[in-house]
């Protein structure tokens, strides 16, 4: 019993400090070779619990809107998990002309 609850110890407490590193992963959509990379743009939305927020990425063309990009070169997204997954970040990058 001594050497079972040893190893659910263990195995919690990787399970703990696996789950605290930020996951971080990317999207990349398109890039097109002809448009110099000149302006870069960002939004991000934060979900909290799962619930509350914008449940989705930023959109794409808003965010080169509110850059003022118009001709898009490349466009990034990328989710982030929070501490103990009380929320999630949600990243659209824009860059272009």
């Amino acid at each position: 019993m001594k050497k079972l609850m040893i190893v659910f110890a263990i195995v919690f407490a990787v399970a703990v400090f696996s789950g605290c590193a930020s996951r971080t992963t990317m999207v990349n959509w398109f890039t097109t070779g002809d448009v110099i990379m000149e302006l870069r743009g960002e939004a991000t939305n934060i979900v909290w619990f799962g619930v509350f927020g914008e449940q989705n990425y930023p959109s794409v063309e808003q965010v080169a809107r509110d850059n003022g990009i118009t001709r898009i070169a490349t466009v990034e997204r990328f989710w982030r998990l929070g501490t103990f997954g009380l929320w999630i970040e949600y990243t659209t990058i824009v860059t272009g002309q």
